[in-house]
């Protein structure tokens, strides 16, 4: 007995040593967190003021969003009244416009017809044209007729004329009205995009179209815990693989995720060298998700307010484990067992049933009848 409680003395001082490692790190972590803040109250409150910052800023944009959606609609109402007025378009219809000497030409014209169309009237009433033979009576009746139809002609382009020139005024003042209108909100468009430059420069930096890397808000936040994730991961990894591997996160290889930084690279501690994680062994590969999965429910469990993960399921692949990285494993395994969890291990391999006093024993009894359950504790 005193042989046993010496072993568990020393395992418990060990357990004891590995949690103050962990506490250790966990404060570093914490501390690297506080980003020069005195404390997690003031570092809560400055992100809580940049989360303001943030929601005044996509007003903003939504504002300059706002803007531009009605200077579009200035610009279709000003062609549908240029298509309706039988123009093609708006520069059509100011092209058509008349100028101002031109119109005073017209106007010019009509009045001097009129005037030699009432002087000639007169001239037909005169007293010494009254008297004159048949003959020549017939003749000026019927210069009468033309020119009192020359006279109703011109009278008519007149008034065609003037409906046509008033018309255009109309359309003229129309015209301009809606060119100032839309000189207005292209100005007003103008002068939000120059106050808020920076609100759409950051629009676009968080969105992943400016920048060194063009790295959206989501990628870089997810950088950071994956970068959480390896940490954690190592401490597993380095106990099961007997200090021989460690995961880094990559940037450098061709594949879309590691551009982003969220690949990884093995470095082998022997030799010093990095290399893909596809160069690892059967083995080493299932030890390495192994440590990646523990990894994930430390830090999942650290940040869900201390809520325990109590269960985990381990399926197959042990086979692929010599028998000195089994043990490791295993070792790594009861450990988890010790602080609180329940691990459930799928697999085949006959060496596990000699550590495993807990299980079910799944045995097929012929190859088409039914398959026979035991439960072994």
């Amino acid at each position: 007995e005193l042989n046993d409680l010496n072993t568990d003395l020393t395992a418990e001082q060990t357990g004891k040593q590995t949690l103050v490692k962990a506490v250790e790190s966990d404060q570093g972590l914490v501390d690297g967190e506080l980003d020069g803040f005195s404390s997690l109250a003031d570092r809560v409150s400055d992100l809580a003021e940049s989360a303001k910052r943030t929601t005044q800023l996509s007003q903003a944009v939504r504002e300059v969003e706002e803007s531009a959606s009605a200077l579009v609609g200035a610009e279709q109402a000003a062609n549908a009244e240029a298509v309706q007025q039988g123009f093609i378009d708006v520069d059509q219809a100011v092209g058509a416009l008349l100028e101002e000497r031109v119109e005073s030409r017209l106007l010019k014209e009509i009045s001097d017809y009129e005037a030699e169309s009432k002087a000639v009237q007169e001239q037909l009433s005169a007293p010494e044209l009254v008297g004159l033979d048949a003959n020549e009576a017939d003749a000026v009746a019927k210069a009468k007729i033309a020119a009192e139809q020359a006279a109703q002609s011109a009278t008519a382009t007149e008034n065609a004329a003037r409906t046509i020139a008033d018309g255009l005024d109309t359309r003229s003042e129309r015209f301009t009205a809606q060119r100032k209108e839309l000189t207005k909100e292209v100005t007003k468009r103008d002068s939000l995009g120059e106050q808020h430059t920076a609100v759409l420069d950051l629009d676009r930096l968080a969105r992943g179209m400016t920048g060194e890397r063009r790295m959206t808000l989501t990628t870089f936040v997810l950088r950071y815990w994956f970068e959480q994730v390896v940490t954690a991961a190592n401490l597993r990894l380095r106990k099961i693989a007997g200090g021989k591997y460690e995961l880094q996160r990559s940037e450098d290889t061709g594949n879309r995720a590691a551009r982003k930084g969220l690949g990884l690279e093995v470095l082998d501690l022997y030799t010093g060298k990095q290399r893909g994680t596809g160069s690892l062994s059967g083995g080493e590969t299932f030890y390495t998700s192994l440590a990646l999965a523990l990894g994930l429910a430390d830090v999942v469990q650290a940040e869900a307010g201390g809520a325990a993960l109590d269960t985990l399921f381990i399926d197959e692949g042990f086979g692929t484990l010599d028998e000195d990285t089994l043990q490791e494993v295993m070792s790594v395994i009861d450990g988890l067992r010790g602080n609180g969890r329940m691990v459930g291990i799928v697999s085949h391999v006959p060496d596990l049933k000699d550590q495993i006093s807990e299980r079910l024993e799944v045995r097929r009894i012929s190859d088409m009848g039914p398959s026979q359950v035991r439960v072994v504790a």
